[in-house]
């Protein structure tokens, strides 16, 4: 996962799952808390019981439709976007799944009880006590209110991955391969930030001139830099496979990955590997987080600048929980932090809800 006026900035990011990385120094090895946190990390399932559908009820007897991407509010609710099930779903931090809004593929606003939600694909919780998911399928950015009232406040455009800039602005990534970056304001103003529309591609330098292929995460830190995930297209395969990164100055650069080279390998930023990695968040003390996607696994960037594996075993799709090395993951996508530096993964393809945790 995830705020106002925003400066022109831009990061973009790739992280590298797999064998050979040591750890980053000042922390664990491969599994553990970063700094600040002790102990190994354990997964455990929050929500969820596999099953494919839209049901309520006790977390681990609910069932979910490809979540995709969660955000968490400061008394623990966990919200989630559900691609297939057309849904916005609650965790609740006494282990009740609610439905907030849809269930039912459709293009309408209004309360709760008609409203129509098509594909979700982003969503974050900005400060005016609202959620914003963008709706694939139907071009849209719309406001959920936390009754289930949707409006919709943009339409013409597909749109992806959503992050909240420190301002409380929507940062979002558009176009039909996701090559332009672009700020909504709750004002309503659409203000772009890097990239252009429909000239995808691979280009580092000052942001306008930028080029990005298929952005699938945002995430932004205290500083104002934003970083992106670049992932590919699940039907063709095909994508830039990097993360990038654009200064408070507007200077778009490469922080780590190969273009075009799929892999799991870990070590220093200039030789790590990826393989469709999606959403990407950042902690306090700047370490990077990334849902490696096809080699289903969780990644970490240290602020020095070494890739390792926090959790999942790279390469391998199954299901679970226990030690870190130990666990299962099957294409995690969406990722999002808590303040006590927890990470929740929406875990798509086994329709749960995970947690990491550190003892």
């Amino acid at each position: 996962m995830r705020r106002g006026i925003f400066t022109l900035l831009l990061v973009f990011l790739v992280a590298a799952c797999g064998g050979g990385g040591g750890p980053a120094p000042g922390e664990g090895p491969a599994g553990t808390g970063p700094a600040g946190l002790s102990g190994p990390a354990q997964v455990i399932t929050l929500a969820g019981n596999g099953e494919v559908g839209t049901t309520e009820g006790p977390a681990l007897e609910a069932s979910f439709n490809e979540p995709v991407e969660l955000v968490v509010d400061e008394e623990g609710n966990v919200y989630v976007a559900e691609y297939r099930g057309a849904r916005v779903s609650k965790v609740s931090p006494d282990g009740m799944v609610v439905t907030v809004v849809g269930g039912r593929t459709g293009d309408v606003d209004g309360p709760q009880e008609q409203a129509r939600l098509g594909t979700p694909r982003g969503i974050v919780l900005a400060g005016d006590g609202n959620l914003y998911v963008s709706d694939w399928d139907n071009k849209s950015l719309r406001r959920v209110a936390l009754d289930g009232t949707v409006t919709t406040i943009f339409k013409g455009s597909f749109m992806e991955t959503l992050a909240l800039t420190p301002d409380d602005d929507i940062l979002a990534s558009m176009g039909p391969d996701r090559e332009q970056i672009v700020r909504f304001t709750l004002g309503g103003e659409i203000i772009p930030v890097a990239g252009s529309p429909r000239q995808g591609g691979y280009k580092d330098g000052p942001a306008a001139e930028a080029q990005f292929t298929l952005v699938s995460g945002l995430a932004v830190d205290q500083l104002g830099q934003v970083y992106v995930t670049e992932a590919v297209s699940l039907r063709s395969r095909g994508g830039n496979q990097l993360i990038r990164v654009v200064s408070p100055d507007g200077e778009v650069s490469t922080l780590t990955g190969r273009r075009f080279v799929t892999g799991y390998k870990d070590g220093p930023v200039g030789e790590a590997t990826f393989h469709h990695p999606v959403d990407i968040e950042v902690d306090a003390a700047g370490n990077l987080y990334v849902a490696d996607s096809l080699n289903h696994c969780i990644r970490r960037i240290s602020p020095d600048g070494m890739v390792s594996i926090l959790a999942g075993r790279c390469g391998y799709a199954g299901y679970v929980d226990g030690l870190a090395e130990e666990a299962e993951f099957n294409l995690p996508q969406g990722l999002a932090l808590d303040a006590e530096g927890n990470i929740y993964v929406a875990d798509t393809r086994n329709h749960r809800i995970r947690k990491i945790i550190f003892e």
